[in-house]
């Protein structure tokens, strides 16, 4: 999926320079940045919420970036959207200050690829309308998989 992210040149160049030192893409960067931010908790009192965007700043320190990501990645990457309350420009900016230690050198914390498949299941049940929403592949699927 082709999109596009508007981000401050700072961050741009972050990304840029850990993608250069570990050998992948802009796109594979940003995708490996979002799946380390899945794992934060998300707060129970971002319900009613606005979604947040990055602070305004002048208009020639933003840049438009193009991105490709998997299917997967893209709709995982819109429910963060949503359950996090912040627009995916946020998440990425948020991700790099987490996880790129520093602006020459580059190191993330844990696997690169710790989300492998996008399961999103629609349920009714007497006109009640369920989701349920996985990423990753976690053991015995078989079972979550299961509608009770």
């Amino acid at each position: 999926m082709r999109t596009t992210l508007n981000i401050h040149v700072e961050v741009v160049n972050r990304i840029d320079s850990a993608a250069k030192a570990s050998g992948i893409s802009r796109s594979e960067m940003i995708a490996t940045l979002l799946r380390f931010f899945m794992n934060e908790k998300v707060k129970p009192d971002n319900i009613g919420k606005m979604v947040q965007y990055q602070d305004r700043c002048k208009n020639d320190e933003w840049r438009t970036v193009h991105v490709r990501f998997r299917v997967d990645d893209y709709e995982c990457f819109i429910d963060m959207r949503k359950f996090y309350k912040m627009s995916v420009s946020k998440l990425v900016a948020l991700s790099v200050k987490k996880f790129i230690i520093n602006k020459s050198g580059f190191s993330l914390i844990g696997d690169n690829y710790p989300h492998k498949n996008y399961v999103l299941m629609k349920h009714v049940i007497n006109d009640t309308i369920t989701w349920k929403i996985i990423w990753g592949y976690p053991p015995e699927i078989e079972k979550i998989l299961t509608i009770q």
